[in-house]
């Protein structure tokens, strides 16, 4: 599973961290790939944004180790899911998926049934 948003700095870092977390404590951290990336490339190589690692490390999540990435073309053979943070993310990432491609591209907030936003709010 692949989480994007902007520059891979708050956002899609806290939901690979969140996600990482939940899989890790099911004991299926050996079967799921996860990782983050940025449809921009403004930050490559820096970790999140430092108010984005205490707002996790206040919930026990550590993100504080994530090196930020861009997205690849190889990222939508190598995910079966990428989950875009809001409508422009999802927008761009449509516009890089080829028919070959195999990953389904879906908004996070598609799977919280109760959101009233189908975004997720860049702090």
């Amino acid at each position: 599973m692949l989480f994007v948003c902007t520059g891979n700095i708050c956002r899609s870092p806290t939901a690979e961290g969140s996600f990482r977390r939940a899989v890790t404590q099911a004991g299926l951290h050996t079967h799921v790939d996860i990782d983050s990336a940025g449809t921009h490339g403004y930050h490559i190589g820096d970790a999140p944004d430092a108010r984005s690692i205490t707002a996790a490390a206040k919930r026990g999540i550590e993100i504080g180790n994530l090196k930020t990435r861009r997205v690849s073309e190889g990222d939508f053979n190598t995910f079966d899911l990428i989950l875009a943070m809001d409508h422009g993310h999802l927008n761009h990432l449509r516009e890089l998926h080829r028919e070959n491609h195999k990953a389904e591209l879906r908004l996070f907030l598609d799977y919280h049934t109760e959101a009233r936003h189908r975004d997720v709010p860049d702090p």
